[in-house]
């Protein structure tokens, strides 16, 4: 399989298929409690991510965008688009974790 540079326009589909990955994990139930939400927002904040990362980093893909490894360089000042300090359609809000009663960002 040849392994490529992706670009900002492969990021809806790798935006996708990060969330696709992550989804079934414990974090993102933590995050999002509705799956259904999830297949929402995540694939949009991951769309996010991956822009940023090519902006300030490398992304790898394979050709047919099967999978990939995205990388920022943290040496680099760039900061994320302010929109994107809380998931998508969320406002910025303190809540408390329940288990261990630590405020988180959310």
């Amino acid at each position: 399989m040849e392994i490529v540079n992706a670009s900002e326009g492969d990021a809806p589909a790798l935006g996708e298929l990060v969330a696709d990955s992550l989804g079934h994990l414990p974090l993102a139930r933590w995050l999002v409690t509705d799956p259904d939400d999830w297949e929402k927002i995540a694939p949009r904040y991951f769309e996010s991510e991956i822009r940023d990362a090519v902006a300030a980093g490398v992304v790898y893909t394979f050709a047919d965008l099967s999978g990939a490894v995205v990388v920022f360089d943290h040496r680099d000042k760039h900061e994320p688009a302010p929109e994107r300090e809380s998931w998508p359609g969320r406002s910025p809000a303190l809540t408390t974790t329940p288990s261990t009663g630590s405020k988180r960002r959310c």
